[in-house]
């Protein structure tokens, strides 16, 4: 069984299993969330969520709130465009990197959670095996590791930072 593993603040760390979690942790984050936010204003011609948004240049992860505003985040559906062999130094160049992308120009790395969005969504997108199933977040973990997420079984937990892999490029659409 795979598991949630969570370092506490020098305290160790913790491993909920993500049965658990799924089943008890996030209920009650949605309805927390749902209590304090209302997450609407879905622009027209957005598709359901993990489907292709052609216009947007990929497919649609969903509604986020980032720095107080209502995000549509999307990615990008193209493999060849997810560029590989990346420390994590390297992530935001990787991207800026790759010049336009479906005519558009705004793409970024994805942060932590539009991997996880990724995963739960849209895993069918991604392989499924390898050092090619797993993708850097934009998240530092340390001094020496950076969060990374593995398309393959979900987990996710700190990769040296000079380790070779994936970055997914998204972008946002406010409503």
């Amino acid at each position: 069984m795979s598991s949630l593993h969570i370092p506490l603040a020098d305290q160790g760390s913790v491993d909920l299993p993500f049965e658990k979690v799924a089943q008890v942790f996030l209920p009650r984050l949605l309805e927390y969330l749902k209590s304090r936010t209302a997450i609407s204003n879905t622009p027209v011609g957005a598709p359901a969520i993990g489907q292709p948004w052609p216009e947007q240049g990929g497919i649609y992860l969903g509604p986020r709130i980032i720095d107080g505003s209502l995000r549509h985040r999307v990615f990008v559906e193209d493999q060849s465009k997810h560029p590989r062999g990346v420390t994590f130094d390297n992530v935001g160049n990787a991207v800026s990197l790759l010049g336009p992308i479906n005519k558009l120009n705004d793409w970024a790395p994805a942060d932590m959670e539009d991997v996880m969005l990724a995963f739960i969504h849209a895993r069918q997108y991604f392989p499924k095996s390898g050092r090619e199933s797993v993708y850097w977040t934009t998240k530092p973990y340390g001094s020496d590791l950076a969060w990374a997420l593995d398309f393959e079984d979900g987990g996710c937990g700190g990769w040296g930072r000079h380790g070779e892999l994936a970055v997914l490029p998204v972008r946002s659409i406010t409503s």
